[in-house]
């Protein structure tokens, strides 16, 4: 910590303590939709209703929302990734990935700002168990070198700006 705590700290820390702990606060949030079916049918309705792809695009969409905009800068990306879970940036990293491997490639999704979130793609695919194309996708993001540019810029200048390269057409 930065300084020593002080009575409002410890005030805050009181406060926490006499909230209880993280699975009895899940336990009453379960407790309250359990007690209040009409909603929770409602949804498995709709979800009944949905295809998976469908679903999946509802919630790729929400995460967006809360996500905004990844195609700026990492040091500006990373961070609103930060604050989603583990399986939700790895769900977001691969939209971004699949979306530009399905318009231009791999060598597209490199090239690009998206590009910037390559080590990212390489998790996810773990994550979700994807070892044979996350060992394929581990030859491209070797390629770069032991230190992966996240800099779109500096990534460009460093491989994609050589004597009689030309970009892809999009």
């Amino acid at each position: 910590m930065p300084a020593p705590l002080n009575a409002f700290d410890h005030a805050l820390f009181n406060l926490s303590d006499k909230f209880g702990q993280k699975a009895a606060f899940k336990n009453a949030i379960v407790g309250f939709v359990n007690s209040r079916p009409a909603p929770w049918q409602g949804i498995e309705a709709q979800r009944a209703r949905l295809n998976e792809p469908d679903r999946l695009g509802i919630l790729t969409d929400a995460l967006w929302r809360a996500v905004g905009d990844i195609s700026g800068p990492y040091t500006e990306v990373e961070p609103r990734l930060s604050f989603r879970s583990k399986p939700q940036r790895a769900l977001l990293v691969m939209d971004v990935f699949n979306d530009e491997f399905r318009h231009g490639g791999v060598h597209q999704f490199f090239y690009n700002s998206s590009g910037a979130l390559a080590p990212d793609v390489h998790d996810a695919m773990l994550e979700f168990g994807m070892t044979q194309q996350a060992g394929i996708f581990k030859r491209g993001l070797d390629m770069f070198g032991k230190t992966y540019i996240r800099d779109t810029e500096q990534r460009r200048a460093a491989f994609f700006n050589q004597a009689g390269w030309k970009p892809l057409p999009c």
